[in-house]
């Protein structure tokens, strides 16, 4: 199996990206001094990470999907693809951060063995490259926590990465999409893990592209009782339901999908309806810690 025909660069990112399949120390050596010689990029600072998985099966990369959301990743894709092996299953999730030489090397090193944990065929390496956000240092990390709306449960899933620059005043229109999702019984209106995950991807790829089109920042989504409702601001409304219709026309027919435009010049839909109250802040103080984000909530 050659790994790297398998590799990817998505439209998440707005720039040349360069791309690294099973790393080595001394090859992400020549990664970094080809950033430097090669672009302007600011290695001081946070870039968009991608990170790729191999399997034959598509499940197993579920899973592993699966806990890395948990873990503060966004899934942008498990998609299949063909090679002379025949048919594979490929995982990409993304994070924006900062890395040094022996950060990566140390980041490659875990999710090697995260792959041989969950008996994973090939962790095939990254890529890197910007987003706009990660350029003006709105770095993306969601994070999910659940509350009672009338007695029922509801999940947030919350971009805590833009919190110490909101409100944009240039994103000033909030876009929301709402669509329905399979929920489980025992979950009380909640979804199942593998709905989850692909709620997450088609959240992930609407973000894209809006992207390609209009400046976009993801603030979070809120699912409750089968519906979801995702919260994007943009900058410029021109074509973007058309845009939105199109992608869900040929990529996601099955789903329920309705978009509403609103000017949100506050960003209340995101720091007073999506930003939790401070009885769920304290409890959740050591993850949030953890996350390196607890500043955001302290204050």
């Amino acid at each position: 199996m050659c790994p790297s025909i398998y590799k990817i660069v998505f439209s998440l990112l707005v720039c040349t990206s360069f791309v690294q399949a099973q790393p080595r120390p001394n090859e992400i050596r020549q990664v970094f001094d080809q950033i430097a010689s090669e672009t302007d990029w600011d290695l001081s600072k946070s870039l968009l990470w991608g990170y790729f998985f191999i399997h034959s099966e598509k499940e197993g990369l579920e899973k592993l999907g699966e806990f890395l959301v948990s873990q503060g990743y966004s899934l942008v894709s498990i998609h299949d693809v063909e090679s002379a092996d025949g048919n594979q299953w490929v995982l990409q999730v993304s994070e924006i951060e900062r890395h040094d030489e022996a950060s990566l090397v140390s980041r490659c090193d875990q999710l090697n063995g995260l792959a041989a944990e969950y008996g994973i065929d090939l962790f095939d390496g990254y890529d890197v490259g910007f987003t706009k956000e990660a350029k003006n240092g709105f770095p993306v990390q969601f994070w999910s926590y659940v509350a009672d709306y009338d007695s029922r449960p509801g999940s947030i899933w919350l971009n805590l990465g833009i919190k110490s620059a909101a409100p944009l005043k240039d994103r000033r229109y909030l876009v929301k999409i709402r669509g329905s999702y399979v929920s489980a019984e025992n979950r009380e209106g909640l979804p199942t893990d593998a709905e989850l995950l692909r709620l997450q991807e088609l959240r992930a790829r609407r973000a894209s592209v809006l992207k390609q089109y209009t400046s976009t920042i993801d603030a979070g989504s809120f699912l409750l009782d089968g519906k979801q409702i995702q919260y994007l601001y943009v900058d410029n409304l021109e074509g973007v339901e058309d845009l939105l219709k199109n992608f869900h026309e040929e990529n996601y027919s099955s789903y329920d999908f309705e978009v509403k435009i609103e000017e949100d010049a506050d960003w209340d839909a995101y720091l007073k309806f999506l930003f939790p109250n401070q009885a769920i802040i304290n409890f959740h103080e050591a993850e949030l810690k953890k996350l390196g984000y607890w500043d955001l909530f302290s204050k």
